[in-house]
């Protein structure tokens, strides 16, 4: 008996699914229908029972699942025990991260992080938080890095900090001497937008929409896939744009752009790192995350 097979039993467990669990762990429906067939053979006994619709644990099944979770445990215990005892960060970090944190927040971090442990491998991949989520649950990633308000029954959540997205207008701009805008003035301006369905997007329209506005009557002029792409818009002058404030940092401190905060209506959401209680946190895992929260706290 294996960890990987006790890993993948546990999924198949939860998902109730041969499919889903294939899914999850990124490996063939085949092979984990041979792993559950090897395992039911060492026990001797049937494990789980498969209908169509999907799969439940037999009652060896359950006994098998609550050891499983005990042993994975230890398993992971002994790991980080084991390392810990070599006192080195090193080894590879795999982290994944939507796009404002992955993009704007990480960065540095993982720039001063690789200067004080140079023996550590870094790998970081940009994706929406759907995905960051399903790799977290699929122990496929270290630590998952997440934007917005997070829902997950499965995974551990803690936000490391609080971002607040301003309105933005060219140094040029007419507004640009201005520190507040009511929100009146806001929703007459020409405003540059990430396309519908983005995370900074989302969060300001269900703002407004908290305080009774349609976001619908905003005088939108340009949607754009990138926040890059709607910095160069707001530069050249083809309208303002709502940001958060940690993707403007560097235009605000050249001079590029001016900040404008709506008035009485601020407009936050907290940047959060995701984990999963079931992976081994390693030395660099554990050192990088609590480098993030000196930081960002």
């Amino acid at each position: 008996m294996t960890r990987n097979q006790l890993e993948i039993f546990r999924v198949v467990a939860e998902k109730k699914s041969f499919s889903e669990a294939a899914r999850t762990l990124h490996i063939s429906q085949p092979a984990i229908s041979m792993q559950i067939q090897a395992m039911e053979e060492y026990y001797g006994t049937k494990l789980l029972d498969r209908t169509t619709k999907r799969v439940t644990l037999t009652p060896a099944g359950e006994i098998l699942y609550e050891y499983s979770l005990r042993l994975l445990s230890l398993f992971n215990s002994a790991q980080r025990d084991i390392s810990q005892a070599a006192s080195i960060i090193k080894g590879k970090l795999v982290l994944g991260a939507s796009l404002t944190i992955g993009g704007h927040v990480l960065p540095p971090l993982l720039n001063a992080f690789y200067r004080q442990y140079p023996e550590a491998s870094i790998t970081m991949e940009i994706m929406n938080t759907e995905k960051v989520l399903e790799r977290v649950t699929a122990l496929t990633l270290d630590l998952g890095f997440v934007e917005g308000e997070v829902i997950t029954d499965e995974l551990h959540i803690e936000t490391l900090a609080r971002d607040e997205l301003v309105v933005v207008v060219a140094a040029n701009h007419l507004l640009a001497t201005r520190k507040q805008l009511s929100l009146e003035e806001v929703t007459a301006l020409p405003l540059v937008m990430r396309e519908p369905g983005s995370g900074t997007r989302q969060v300001m329209e269900e703002r407004l929409q908290a305080v009774g506005f349609d976001p619908r009557d905003l005088n939108v002029v340009m949607e754009l896939g990138s926040t890059e792409a709607v910095k160069g818009a707001v530069e050249a002058g083809l309208g303002a744009a709502i940001l958060s404030k940690w993707t403007v940092r560097r235009e605000i401190k050249w001079g590029v752009f001016k900040q404008l905060t709506i008035e009485n209506l601020p407009i936050h959401r907290d940047f959060s790192v995701v984990l999963n209680i079931h992976k081994f946190r390693s030395p660099a895992t554990q050192a990088f995350l609590q480098f993030c929260r000196d930081q960002l706290s």
